[in-house]
């Protein structure tokens, strides 16, 4: 136990810190209003005792225990009620991330766009020399497409990897935390693999419709007019 100077430093003062076995909060339970406070008062002192701590030998019975209190008609708090708040927390930074993560993608397809047009201008005879040679129209759209999706499959395999990464170091900060203040221990983050498939497979897609412009823009060059180019 220790003594917790009272207002202005008078005698008066709390005690807190008080451990007691479970059998004994359960006898607790029995005793009426008028007993329990002076059970827990020393009018001469002027001590009294604000809250109990009950320690459970394993993680796994902290929901026990903690129901049993409540129905013993105490309040009771444990650290599974701040874990589901901290859930409720990372949902909400979920969908947060979610609407960074659109604003993210139409920068990104902006990108795709943008570095594309500037590989057509700085390939202006490159096209006009394909076509001279016998290349479609549809070949140098292929060959536009392709280039478009490989940079989409490169920066959604960075992405999940950074993802990754990032999930594991807070996930481990997190549970080294929980652990020393006697909580399960858990994953905060997962990354199934339908997730990643899902997440390099949109980026390709996304590569794809954003590469679509240009490539259509290289197809429809006039061969004559791109080996004139400097």
């Amino acid at each position: 136990m220790e003594r917790q100077p009272g207002p202005g430093g008078l005698p008066g003062a709390a005690l807190s810190g008080l451990m007691i076995p479970l059998a004994r909060a359960r006898d607790i339970s029995a005793v009426d209003a008028g007993s329990l406070q002076s059970l827990f008062r020393e009018p001469a002192q002027g001590r009294s005792y604000g809250s109990v701590t009950v320690k459970v030998t394993g993680p796994q019975f902290t929901e026990d225990v903690e129901n049993q209190i409540k129905e013993m008609g105490f309040m009771a708090f444990s650290l599974n009620d701040a874990l589901t708040g901290a859930k409720r927390a990372f949902i909400i930074l979920d969908i947060v991330l979610s609407l960074i993560g659109s604003i993210a993608l139409a920068v990104s397809s902006l990108g795709i766009v943008n570095t594309m047009v500037m590989s057509i201008l700085e390939r202006t005879r490159e096209i006009g020399i394909m076509k001279a040679i016998g290349g479609s129209d549809d070949d140098i759209r292929r060959i536009f497409l392709v280039e478009a999706s490989v940079i989409g499959c490169m920066g959604g395999v960075a992405g999940v990897a950074l993802g990754w990464l990032v999930g594991r170091v807070i996930n481990f900060g997190a549970n080294v935390y929980i652990q020393s203040q006697g909580g399960p221990t858990g994953n905060l983050f997962s990354l199934p693999l339908w997730l990643v498939a899902g997440a390099i497979g949109f980026a390709f897609v996304v590569s794809l419709i954003a590469g679509s412009y240009p490539a259509s823009r290289a197809a429809r060059l006039d061969p004559i007019q791109a080996l004139r180019h400097d």
